[in-house]
């Protein structure tokens, strides 16, 4: 395709299948998806890569997008000086993760989405990169066109010194990517106990969570917390399950949880919805429901499942989408957003008063002059008939409301967090249709996404796509292995079997142990990730060696057990130094020393 187009025709996203991509096909920038011919046009051309990288639902995305890459000008300028290439991080996680992992070596920061990264082409390693550029900088800083012009200069006339950066960070990478595997000592009490120690020092006591501004749910956390042994450790799970129920993150009319609060006190989210926090959500809650008994628990379970099921099933192939967006008419959680007056006329006087200050309605507004819905832990619940008729009434009203696009992809992985988040519900509330739910998606996954010997990462247009990775096999594998509920006469027991078989033969490294985020005969990047720390989403890692391990001893397999042992051997530095970020594999390392 020329560098010059005409945008009405689209760029070469037009022809892709990611919601992402298509997000951006009528962008006036010449954006190529990830491509051997994109990366050779650079090559050839001798011009850097302008790499972005995000996914459907994200807010940042979307404004860089309006401010930047929906300008003529800049995208004029980003069409000369730049190849640019355009990447959704939910269809390529494997190159997500090496430019989050460049970015960091690189900026001694974590990264984020958008990531925009400068490349060069010949090796594919960044030499400058960051998140959101805003058009205009703030004073003193460059604005998004001005740093174009620098980093191009840079590029043609800084190329020893690219070179020499390329060389340190490429060591960088090398020393990450030695492992030594170590004697395993019997010390996993005090590896628990220390990982326990360090999210108690973490823990907002006030508020719940970890930290004190951004607030995510940090799932794995919360799953730990929930299986320790001490009542105090426990605690902390349920206080941040608590706030974050009758917080902002929770959408209290609809159900299901939002992606993150910007604030300690979890009262206003970023408004994307993801899969895969809802359906690890929906099994912790459960989970702590047939801790305590608590019904609000159970309740919150119940709301989240059925959110997943009323919004994101695709109700032709029984599997779940991926997102809701955090934007509508290009504002982030209009949707959600409540006008007083509004509310007033929706209801009658007595259910405007009983709801005012249970819903913080007499406080100022919290969010773009107007009211996000979050729940007073101080002021008595209305009477359960009369708080779920105003909701219905605020709901219909919403309904009349642009809804929120919906990120229609289907992704094996994050099938198998909602999977497994419903069969555990489904056992512990005795509630059979999210056990319906559980089997439909095990059956779909199995019987299209599974093919001749592939597991594939995605489903979209119809059609699988793209080789799966370790998350997929491992959360799929741990899933299934839930839901069958150790009953090794299952139907599923074969499928199980298969993939654990695919995490040996696509992805352990034989010499050292651990598994690899891409699979042995997948397309080489200049880094091949072997992570072991939990994120928003569990450790592929750690959750294949607890489904390993899990499988293994059911089967009396000695070649799974074997794996689990060396995967955790290869780990334990990291678990060592700091056991707090890799709590699934700090749990698979306390099964190993109960082994023996």
């Amino acid at each position: 395709m020329d560098e010059e187009h005409d945008n009405d025709l689209g760029n070469e996203l037009i022809n892709e299948t990611s919601p992402y991509l298509l997000q951006h096909a009528h962008n006036p920038v010449n954006w190529h998806p990830w491509s051997t011919d994109a990366i050779e046009r650079a090559r050839k051309q001798d011009k850097p890569i302008l790499l972005s990288v995000g996914y459907s639902a994200c807010h940042w995305c979307h404004v860089m997008m309006h401010e930047s890459f929906m300008d003529a000008d800049i995208a004029a300028t980003m069409n000369r000086l730049f190849i640019n290439i355009k990447v959704d991080k939910e269809e390529r996680p494997d190159i997500d993760k090496t430019y989050q992992t460049a970015y960091q070596l690189l900026m001694g920061q974590p990264g984020g989405w958008p990531l925009t990264m400068f490349v060069s082409p010949t090796t594919l390693m960044p030499y400058y990169g960051g998140t959101y550029f805003p058009k205009q900088g703030p004073q003193g800083t460059l604005g998004f066109a001005d740093l174009l012009h620098k980093l191009n200069d840079v590029f043609y006339s800084s190329k020893d010194r690219i070179k020499q950066q390329e060389m340190h960070t490429q060591a960088l990478v090398s020393i990450m990517m030695q492992y030594h595997p170590a004697a395993i000592a019997p010390l996993a009490p005090d590896l628990i106990h220390k990982a326990e120690v360090a999210l108690q020092r973490e823990f907002d006591p006030a508020h719940g969570g970890f930290g004190d501004e951004v607030k995510f749910p940090n799932c794995p956390n919360l799953e730990f917390l929930l299986h320790s042994t001490d009542t105090m450790t426990r605690h902390i799970a349920f206080t941040t399950l608590n706030s974050m129920a009758e917080g902002g993150i929770y959408d209290q009319l609809g159900g299901g949880f939002f992606r993150y609060s910007v604030d300690e006190a979890w009262q206003i989210p970023h408004f994307e919805k993801m899969l895969y926090d809802n359906g690890q959500l929906t099994g912790i809650y459960a989970e702590a429901y047939a801790l305590t008994q608590k019904e609000n628990y159970r309740q919150i379970a119940i709301e989240t499942g059925e959110w997943m099921q009323n919004n994101l099933l695709d109700a032709n192939y029984s599997a779940f989408y991926t997102a809701f967006d955090a934007d509508t008419e290009d504002q982030e959680g209009l949707y959600y957003l409540w006008d007083l007056q509004e509310v007033k006329h929706l209801l009658t006087h007595e259910e405007f008063a009983s709801i005012k200050k249970f819903y913080n309605l007499d406080h100022k507004a919290n969010f773009a002059k107007k009211w996000h819905l979050a729940i007073n832990p101080h002021v008595p619940m209305p009477e359960h008939a009369l708080l779920q008729s105003i909701k219905q009434k605020l709901l219909a009203q919403r309904a009349t409301r642009v809804k929120p696009q919906i990120d229609n992809m289907i992704l094996t992985g994050w099938n198998g967090l909602a999977i497994k988040g419903l069969s555990v519900a489904a056992k512990i509330l005795a509630h059979e249709p999210f056990r319906a739910l559980a089997n439909d998606a095990i059956k779909f996954i199995r019987d299209n996404l599974y093919i001749d010997g592939q597991l594939y990462a995605t489903w979209q247009n119809k059609t699988p796509k793209i080789h799966a990775f370790l998350d997929d096999y491992a959360f799929m594998l741990d899933a299934v292995l839930t839901f069958i509920d150790e009953d090794q006469e299952h139907e599923y027991m074969p499928f199980c079997i298969t993939l654990a078989n695919d995490l040996l033969a696509k992805f352990y490294d034989a010499e050292f142990g651990g598994f690899y985020f891409t699979a042995h005969d997948a397309e080489k990047l200049f880094y091949r990730p072997k992570t072991f720390t939990d994120d928003a989403v569990p450790s592929g890692n750690g959750i294949a060696c607890l489904a390993l391990f899990k499988l293994g001893k059911m089967l009396n397999n000695d070649e799974y057990i074997n794996a689990v042992k060396k995967t955790v051997n290869c780990s334990l530095a990291f678990l060592h130094e700091s056991p707090e970020l890799h709590l699934n594999m700090c749990r698979a390392y306390s099964l190993v020393q109960e082994e023996g």
